[in-house]
């Protein structure tokens, strides 16, 4: 579509002979945001995937975790199958993997399947950190999904989004955790344990400067942009 050559933006400009405003698919680039996550977050994520899938790949395993739940009256009946293809559809592993966490450990345990990080209280606060910012791409996404959304309010919804980072980031640095429930929760049950702020706040500074970078395009045209909207 945009190729530099021979896409169909590049030669629909030499065929009008003038520029055209244009920019990437929101969707993608949101996309693409959601990937920016230090490489110790990633690693966090997928060993989380790799435990669901141990679980779930093997249909005995997969019914016995699931007779586990039901006996213990949990909320969930099941961890999700992760997508390979949506990456954010890995928050919402994240999330019923934290809400099922200790039914995990008592079934791995009775497999013998060792997975000493998660008794380990800094990865289980990059985990429940993860859980908390995937959340709020994933509402992100929600939005930007919603019907009859034009190209601006969709920007603008990124835009927003880019602006509530900021907030998050000083969310993290004063400790209050007021947008993070899974971390606040796991911080009020170690009581000795100090988070690493200064780790959390530049995973957070690292994906605004990607959402800035990424739509910085956007903000040179927004002018323009609004007089679409508002003739």
């Amino acid at each position: 579509m945009r190729g530099s050559q021979k896409g169909f933006v590049t030669l629909l400009q030499k065929a009008l002979d003038r520029k055209l405003l244009t920019f990437h698919c929101v969707l993608h680039q949101e996309a693409l945001c959601a990937q920016i996550f230090p490489p110790e977050c990633i690693e966090v994520m997928n060993l989380v995937i790799e435990m669901v899938n141990k679980i779930i790949a093997k249909a005995l395993n997969h019914r016995q975790f699931r007779a586990l739940l039901d006996e213990v009256d949990s909320e969930y009946s099941d961890l999700l199958l992760h997508n390979k293809v949506r990456w954010l559809s890995r928050g919402d592993v994240l999330r019923r993997f934290v809400a099922c966490l200790e039914h995990v450990k008592t079934f791995l345990k009775s497999k013998n399947l060792k997975y000493p990080q998660l008794e380990d209280t800094e990865w289980l606060e990059k985990l429940h950190f993860m859980v908390d910012l995937t959340s709020h791409l994933n509402a992100l996404n929600r939005n930007l999904q919603g019907r009859g959304n034009t190209a601006l309010q969709m920007l603008e919804a990124v835009l927003s989004f880019e602006r509530k980072l900021t907030v998050l980031g000083r969310d993290i640095q004063r400790g209050t955790l007021s947008h993070f429930p899974s971390l606040r929760a796991f911080r009020e049950a170690q009581h000795d344990h100090t988070l690493n702020s200064d780790y959390l706040q530049g995973a957070i500074v690292d994906m605004q400067t990607a959402f800035g970078s990424r739509f910085s395009e956007f903000r040179k045209e927004k002018r323009h942009y609004l007089s679409l909207s508002h003739p």
